[in-house]
């Protein structure tokens, strides 16, 4: 741009010690309508944005318990649960088919129990609960479910 400044100087006939250099130049240059407009002016002030209330969120907050673990909706152990034993709590008029019965105990002796319900029966981890039929090998000879 500032060799068409001075070529436009110089074909008007105007001497080389005229020409004023970009660099010295005080001259504001006109605004442009060119998308590639490099004026230097100062933008125009805008107001202070006002608070407003966050946009709302597409998704639900996250909450504290984790919803992909069922809570069991039966306990059974030696005491202070639903019930002493898993055939009681299957044979429960409340149980239904997408019952969850948990077994609390470490160890649970019962044996015979016949599951004719579509119940979850789970313990406290694989490591952490054992079903027998009983507490010695030679009175359980039979399996645990049926």
């Amino acid at each position: 741009m500032a060799a068409l400044i001075l070529l436009l100087l110089f074909s008007s006939g105007c001497s080389g010690a005229a020409v004023q250099t970009p660099a010295t130049e005080t001259k504001a240059a006109a605004p442009s309508t060119s998308p590639h407009n490099t004026s230097t002016a100062e933008p125009p002030t805008l107001p202070p944005p006002t608070p407003t209330s966050p946009p709302p969120t597409a998704y639900p907050l996250p909450t504290l318990i984790d919803t992909n673990e069922e809570l069991p909706s039966i306990t059974v152990c030696a005491a202070g649960c639903s019930y002493r034993t898993l055939q009681a709590a299957i044979d429960a008029p409340g149980t239904n088919d997408s019952a969850i019965i948990e077994i609390r105990d470490p160890i649970h002796s019962e044996a015979g129990i016949v599951v004719n319900k579509s119940v979850t029966i789970r313990g406290l981890g694989p490591d952490e609960t054992i079903v027998q039929a009983s507490e010695t090998p030679e009175d359980a000879p039979d399996r645990v479910f049926y």
